[in-house]
């Protein structure tokens, strides 16, 4: 019993476990074996250390691919975002203890939920009795990729289309797009109650890992930096950044007075793409001016006085000012506009 226990470990930690210095072509049941066409991934991910062969010196290309071992491959492939760090409670599920780790991961990336284990056990996935078919396959990596409704069904063009499960062809057309499934199948054919061999997973991780490749590099890397306006021109503008002077490059025109405002700027591949005032230089001027007494209404210890602007400047024609004593006829203010408001008012 031991002895059938440590076997069944060793092959289920073989489809990733790293047995170094082997490629492709040195695997005794590659050679000649129908699955030349997997050599190229096959050779890039065992040298990369993402699969790995067995220990008699094979690979078994045509072996199918469990779920446990699909899980811990999305896993290792490291896509997926991230949603809770939770962990979970796996003991009620039996997970061998090489797959906890991807188990855990892939319900904190949503590709599986604690109900898709509870079915997972039903159905014997698990325990490795039953295979994942090539849609539960698909929608795991759709999951993980986030390919909903990032394609066009009518990529796909598939002869059994109507038969396609419903889960895996809401991701199908994501994944084409993202040029890990192909469009056409196998013979036109996505056969997706069969079950995906370890050949055929190297060929869907490697263009896996193509897609995350291209993704990341044309991710532009963005960062904030938040200062306050010193100057700038056509080409550079420069803050104080918590009292150290720095210049970014400008991809955009600046049309306003934000000389003195505090902005956040969003800089990518260290051009400067936009930014936002986070507290804005209120711009001060003192006036004075000749006003007209036309009301006064007692306050308090003192008198709430409208007047009437005499000249013509940026005081408002009408205003109202507290005094602590009664003005009336005309007199000279001295009136501090800060932008467009009065922020305080002096009798000369």
């Amino acid at each position: 019993m031991k002895k059938s226990i440590k076997k069944i470990m060793i092959i289920g930690l073989s489809a990733i476990t790293l047995v170094q210095g082997i490629d492709a072509k040195s695997f005794t049941d590659m050679k000649d074996s129908g699955y030349g066409w997997a050599n190229e991934y096959v050779d890039y991910l065992t040298e990369h250390n993402y699969l790995a062969g067995y220990d008699d010196g094979t690979f078994k290309p045509q072996r199918a691919v469990s779920f446990l071992e699909t899980l811990r491959i999305i896993e290792s492939l490291k896509i997926g975002n991230v949603k809770d760090n939770m962990v979970y409670d796996l003991s009620p599920y039996k997970i061998p203890t090489w797959a906890v780790s991807a188990v855990n991961y892939n319900l904190q990336i949503g590709t599986i939920t604690l109900n898709t284990l509870d079915a997972a056990v039903k159905k014997g996935l698990i325990n490795g009795k039953k295979y994942p078919t090539r849609g539960t396959i698909a929608a795991l990596f759709g999951r993980a990729l986030e390919s909903e409704n990032t394609g066009d069904k009518t990529l796909l063009n598939y002869k059994d289309l109507d038969r396609v499960n419903k889960e895996a062809l809401k991701y199908l057309p994501g994944l084409v797009s993202f040029g890990i499934f192909d469009k056409n199948g196998s013979d036109g054919y996505f056969n997706g109650d069969k079950h995906i061999r370890r050949a055929e997973m190297a060929v869907i991780m490697k263009k896996t890992l193509n897609h995350k490749g291209n993704s990341t590099t044309a991710k532009e890397e963005t960062t904030e930096v938040v200062g306050t306006v010193l100057g700038y021109d056509t080409e550079v503008i420069t803050l104080d950044v918590y009292g150290v002077e720095k210049n970014f490059k400008l991809g955009f025109e600046i049309k306003e007075d934000i000389v003195g405002s505090t902005i956040k700027l969003l800089i990518s591949n260290d051009i400067a793409k936009s930014y936002t005032i986070i507290n804005k230089k209120q711009a001060t001027e003192n006036i004075v001016t000749r006003c007209e007494v036309v009301g006064s209404v007692a306050a308090g210890n003192g008198y709430v006085i409208t007047f009437k602007n005499l000249d013509n400047n940026r005081v408002p024609s009408e205003f109202s000012y507290y005094f602590d004593k009664n003005l009336s006829g005309t007199v000279t203010l001295k009136i501090t506009m800060t932008s467009d408001s009065i922020s305080k008012v002096e009798l000369q």
